[in-house]
């Protein structure tokens, strides 16, 4: 919302599109966070 608030040239979004990003952003930085931490201990327990 706040990056439709600066740009007032371009047309607002829904907000149910404005959710879906919302959740998608989350869900990637969750799937980063759970990959960077297996590989952390794939590597201490020598696996990797």
């Amino acid at each position: 919302m706040l990056q439709q608030e600066a740009c007032k040239q371009v047309p607002n979004l829904p907000l149910e599109i404005l959710v879906a990003q919302t959740q998608g952003q989350i869900g990637y930085m969750i799937e980063s966070a759970i990959d960077e931490a297996l590989m952390d201990i794939l590597k201490t327990s020598g696996n990797y």
